[in-house]
């Protein structure tokens, strides 16, 4: 019986750990990024998620994590501030710049209890060094799928040539 829960606390432990840390090497790149010319960031379409002040998540991009980093007037630095916002160490209100939305409650349930690994086969397949998702969902079950990849160190984009959504495991990009 010992044994029959160990192994249930491992299980429920192992399948998408939501306390992972956020990739530090990307955000060390984002952060040593040289914005001061008119180039166009080349973390600009990639979608990160924010942890919002009533539980739930938002979508944002770096320009608007740049934007209200400036905004804010912070005593930290740019990189600390994207440390502490991509570990979901800081909440957000809801405002103009965030929309927070609830997570999925099917997607949720999919994730929890299949683990990453086939979470990630039913929804996406191989495409390069990236994966493609193989089917259209709602809005709100697709940020919810977006959402769990980014806890695994996958982000998500939008592809407008093809109209595919992509996600790329982090460490690929540098």
């Amino acid at each position: 019986m010992k044994l029959s829960i160990i192994l249930l606390l491992l299980l429920a432990f192992s399948c998408g750990n939501p306390a992972n840390e956020f990739d530090s090497k990307l955000i060390k790149r984002i952060a040593d990024e040289d914005i001061t010319t008119d180039i166009p960031s080349r973390y600009s379409g990639l979608d990160f998620y924010v942890k919002c002040e009533n539980g739930d998540v938002a979508q944002v991009g770096i320009n608007l994590l740049r934007f209200m980093y400036k905004e804010n007037k912070m005593d930290i630095s740019f990189e600390e501030f994207i440390t502490t916002v991509l570990n979901h160490q800081q909440t957000f209100a809801e405002s103009k710049y965030i929309d927070c939305f609830s997570l999925d409650k099917e997607i949720s349930k999919q994730y929890h209890s299949q683990g990453f690994k086939s979470f990630l086969a039913i929804y996406f397949e191989k495409s390069h060094d990236s994966f493609r998702l193989k089917k259209s969902l709602s809005e709100n079950k697709l940020e919810t799928l977006f959402y769990y990849c980014y806890l695994n160190n996958y982000l998500s984009s939008f592809d407008d040539p093809s109209g595919f959504h992509y996600i790329t495991k982090t460490s690929d990009l540098y």
